[in-house]
């Protein structure tokens, strides 16, 4: 019996953007071009990662040497570049529950479920969360320097807090969520309550109910699906 495809916040938003990409990347599974944004990228979430994990394990608010050292020595120039600001200006704040690299998972009843497990329906990776009494925080690490007008429309961090919600006990009343590059600090929070999960849930679950991912492929490469206003259907 053939594996049910699982999906992801990525796996998505490449369908949508262009759905030739996504049959050669997910479907035939060939390996993706190293690009320069992605290696820079890569570097910069890895070395966020390791920088948390040292803060938190050893309860420090900043650690300049440590982070000095974990600088790699060779690196695109931008690396030289983000790196170094974001940690000479970054201090960790108070805490609870923190979590880093946080992987959920989502089975098609949208219950909780094992990440790695095979019913693995729907799939996220949060780059950083906290709690602050009842207020839960969830941060998304964005490396390019394109910053985008609003966070209200982020779709991607609605459905990280929605997934973080979903998994959190006990229940927070309120949510921040927010997108941080790394070389010009956050750039806007959106903050919200359960209360507002059914419309933010359906704006992203009513599109995985119209097509499958990369069965339109008669459009060209390049192609953007954006238009049709809609997320294509995971079933």
């Amino acid at each position: 019996m053939a594996k049910k495809p699982s999906y992801s916040f990525s796996k998505l938003e490449t369908d949508e953007k262009c759905p030739w990409a996504y049959q050669k990347i997910y479907i035939e599974r060939i390996p993706r071009a190293e690009t320069e944004p992605l290696v820079i990228g890569k570097m910069l979430h890895d070395l966020t990662a390791q920088y948390l994990d040292r803060l938190i394990g050893a309860k420090l608010q900043t650690d300049w040497l440590y982070a000095e050292g974990l600088t790699p020595k060779e690196a695109p120039a931008d690396v030289f570049d983000i790196w170094p600001r974001f940690f000479n200006s970054f201090i960790l704040p108070p805490m609870e529950s923190p979590g880093v690299e946080l992987k959920l998972a989502f089975d098609r009843n949208w219950k909780p479920t094992d990440y790695f497990g095979d019913d693995a329906f729907f799939r996220m990776v949060v780059d950083w969360t906290y709690r602050q009494g009842e207020l839960a925080v969830v941060q998304d690490w964005k490396s390019n320097r394109v910053v985008p007008e609003t966070v209200e429309k982020n779709l991607q961090l609605r459905i990280y807090g929605w997934g973080y919600g979903r998994r959190a006990i006990p229940m927070p009343k309120r949510f921040s969520c927010a997108s941080t590059f790394s070389d010009m600090g956050p750039n806007g929070k959106l903050f919200f309550s359960p209360m507002t999960w059914p419309r933010s849930r359906t704006s992203w679950r009513t599109g995985l109910s119209r097509s499958k991912p990369g069965k339109t492929l008669n459009r060209p490469p390049g192609h953007s699906a954006a238009g049709a206003g809609s997320w294509p259907t995971v079933r």
